[in-house]
């Protein structure tokens, strides 16, 4: 199968119901920061934000688009995304992810690359067919950042802290 055919019909490598979708109030928040020329980097036909974009491929987006991608939570799948997002420099990249922080993996392959960490306090009630009520997300989630402007670009990550509560009240009706 081609990589980006693959990209589209993908499974988790444990559960075959890869269909968590980001709340629209997280979306609409990501906007107001980032814009509004989404586009989703990791989504099927039904659940995609925005217009879909291979991140394993070559691709040519407009200046003013950003990258969003909410990738399956297994760690070899987030670190393939990652690293094949570092090599997008045009754009910014927007990563939903568990909060993994600490993990080896991270630590070594995945943390490195973002100029920015959005910590979100609260689990994420995903819309999903397969979620339930509470929050799916087991660890509770992050937004990572990978800015193309070269000003805004860090040596380390610098880490800001957002509690869902806050943000749906205040971007459900965006």
């Amino acid at each position: 199968m081609k990589q980006a055919a693959a990209f589209i019909n993908r499974r988790h490598e444990h559960n075959d119901k890869d269909d968590f979708r980001t709340p629209m109030y997280l979306i609409n928040w990501m906007k107001s920061n980032f814009g509004e020329s989404l586009r989703d980097g990791a989504c099927s036909e039904e659940n995609k934000k925005g217009d879909p974009i291979n991140v394993f491929g070559f691709h040519i987006i407009e200046a003013d688009e950003w990258i969003y991608v909410n990738p399956p939570f297994d760690t070899p799948s987030i670190i393939k995304f990652v690293e094949a997002c570092s090599l997008i420099e045009s754009n910014d990249r927007v990563f939903l992810l568990p909060n993994k922080l600490c993990q080896k993996s991270f630590c070594l392959n995945i943390n490195k690359h973002f100029d920015e960490i959005h910590m979100l306090g609260g689990r994420i009630d995903f819309e999903s067919p397969y979620s339930v009520k509470g929050g799916t997300s087991m660890n509770g989630c992050f937004l990572g950042v990978m800015r193309s402007d070269i000003t805004l670009k860090n040596e380390r990550p610098v880490v800001y802290s957002h509690t869902l509560s806050d943000l749906k009240k205040r971007f459900s009706n965006a």
